[in-house]
């Protein structure tokens, strides 16, 4: 165990420091100390540097393996593991802070009923932690817990806006403790900042479904346009040459028929006319099934 610590450590220098991961910790919610995520990371490490070896070796198995290759992809799935579990925790800070921010509006609105029902902003805090339920309440139940051990209002509620890291958070606890300084009516703050809250909701929500819709014109763009592109192309390309074989059937039908009004008596001596007549209606024909071609081919474009 101490030998893994001591690896786990040796990752201050090559990827997060203690302060970041502590400082994640505590606003992911996490009971773990430095020292047991650092060992968790050196799981993870140690995991995927045998995945690879284990798919090294059966790819063994089958044909021969580049040793230095080899060597390389286990290093790189060391710092793979370690980076994912980092990662892992990053993408826990952001989860419980969305959550936080999403339950603001409702606590805050509650906290303005309360106090604007006569009570004071602790028993307010009090009765939020004893109805309510979520991440942001687990905070106000520490903050309670604070306050109830000789710390004072303001204090806490910096303790808090610190733990959390949310700038409406922090924006409601400064809102609170100039109120509680300046003696304004905290109500109307509370009521004031619930509504800024809701606004600064409502304008994340809309940045949200900005970036949500231009990822969905991603595969557009370079999925479906380039293949709505290529078929275009292909049927334009078919387009211009039955266009050019039209052209060609017509004036070869304009020909016949020139050649057969000129040649009239020479058809009527060798008695042709069934002849000339067939190939014109075999001509016309295929004039007419090509003509039909480019249409629908032109329609399709």
């Amino acid at each position: 165990t101490a030998r893994a610590l001591s690896l786990g450590r040796l990752m201050d220098t090559l990827g997060s420091s203690a302060d970041s991961v502590r400082r994640r910790l505590t606003r992911s919610g996490s009971s773990l100390g430095v020292d047991q995520f650092r060992l968790q990371q050196v799981l993870w490490s140690t995991t995927a540097l045998l995945l690879v070896l284990t798919a090294g070796g059966l790819a063994a198995l089958a044909r021969s393996v580049n040793v230095p290759a080899l060597i390389l992809l286990c290093l790189m799935g060391t710092v793979a593991g370690a980076a994912a579990r980092d990662w892992w925790l990053s993408r826990a800070v952001a989860k419980r802070l969305s959550r936080i921010e999403a339950q603001l509006p409702d606590v805050v609105e509650l906290l303005a009923l309360a106090v604007g029902a006569g009570q004071g902003p602790v028993p307010a805090i009090e009765r939020i932690v004893a109805l309510g339920r979520g991440d942001l309440v687990d905070e106000l139940s520490s903050t309670l817990t604070d306050i109830r051990s000789g710390t004072v209002l303001s204090t806490a509620l910096d303790r808090m806006e610190r733990r959390v890291g949310s700038v409406h958070v922090t924006r409601l606890c400064e809102a609170i403790i100039v109120a509680l300084e300046r003696g304004t009516p905290l109500a109307e703050v509370l009521r004031s900042q619930a509504a800024d809250v809701r606004e600064a909701a409502r304008q994340d929500l809309m940045e949200e479904g900005g970036r949500r819709e231009i990822a969905q014109m991603v595969p557009v763009v370079f999925l479906v346009l380039p293949i709505a592109g290529f078929v275009m192309g292909r049927v334009g390309k078919s387009l211009k040459r039955t266009s050019l074989e039209a052209q060609n059937q017509w004036g070869q039908l304009i020909s016949q028929v020139e050649e057969t009004l000129g040649g009239l008596r020479i058809v009527k001596a060798f008695t042709a006319e069934e002849f000339v007549d067939k190939r014109f209606r075999d001509s016309n024909e295929e004039y007419r099934q090509t003509v039909i071609g480019v249409n629908r081919r032109q329609l399709l474009a």
